[in-house]
């Protein structure tokens, strides 16, 4: 199963009720569209949680991009999922640790 959700958003399921759109809050069922795949990305307060209990090894299914990095940064400076500006900052570092090739500093 792993990350592979597809059966929690097919037509049988329940759980289409409780899943809203991000942005909009609309209930999955209103959205129009059928799945033909559906993937959870582990974000960093997922990795954050294991890295407070002590994890010396994180092994992930699907992740963020940027959600590694995220998620050392909080850890080790106690940032909480208010602290937006810190987040952000997070987010681009990770950003430009992961995609370090196409990262161009000015001559």
């Amino acid at each position: 199963m792993g990350d592979n959700i597809l059966h929690l958003v097919d037509g049988k399921s329940d759980a289409r009720t409780s899943i809203k759109h991000l942005s909009h809050g609309t209930p999955f069922d209103d959205w129009g569209y059928e799945s033909i795949t559906a993937n959870v990305y582990i974000g960093c307060f997922g990795i954050m949680e294991a890295l407070n209990r002590g994890a010396d090894i994180i092994i992930l299914g699907r992740t963020t991009d940027a959600g590694g990095i995220q998620a050392f940064g909080c850890w080790w400076h106690g940032w909480k999922e208010t602290d937006l500006d810190n987040l952000a900052l997070g987010l681009v570092t990770g950003h430009i640790i992961e995609c370090e090739t196409y990262a161009v500093l000015p001559t």
